[in-house]
């Protein structure tokens, strides 16, 4: 089982979906390791409102073509809040960029109060889905993010997706 390093979306973007409530400001920051921050700080980030849909794209994945099998898909996301309190709603995969593939693997975890790493999938987990090495490589395969306020006036960070 060969393993690629961690990698850093080049394309981020947002979308509102139904019921969604808050856009993110900065949502390109996810895509390094640096302290730089996604956020909602928005007064109006309350109790049972939920973040835009947050898509990270374009990973510069190199699983190498001759590869057998895609074996597992591990994300880390190092988010936290500050005021309020923030949930993870949703954790998809994407295969086009746009559509959700395979199960949701958040569980609806509290952020912490300081900047923490969280795991998502693992080496041997394949979000319920099957994978091929061009999907993978495919500059539309991302990760679908989002998050929610479970108190009023919440403020949720993230600093990277990879």
């Amino acid at each position: 089982m060969a393993a690629t390093s961690a990698k850093y979306p080049a394309t981020v973007g947002t979308t509102q979906e139904t019921g969604d409530d808050n856009n993110w400001t900065n949502p390109s920051n996810v895509g390094a390791d640096d302290a730089a921050y996604a956020q909602i700080t928005a007064a109006t980030f309350d109790s049972g409102d939920v973040s835009y849909l947050l898509g990270a794209t374009n990973f510069s994945m190199a699983v190498p073509a001759n590869a057998l099998s895609i074996d597992g898909i591990v994300v880390e996301i190092e988010r936290y809040y500050a005021n309020g309190q923030v949930t993870d709603i949703d954790v998809n995969l994407t295969k086009d960029g746009t559509t959700r593939a395979g199960s949701d693997k958040s569980t609806g975890a509290n952020f912490p109060t300081s900047p923490a790493i969280t795991t998502f999938g693992g080496a041997a987990v394949l979000w319920d889905t099957t994978w091929t090495v061009a999907q993978v490589n495919a500059s539309t395969f991302g990760v679908l993010y989002k998050m929610g306020a479970s108190a009023n006036d919440a403020d949720g960070f993230l600093d990277f997706i990879r």
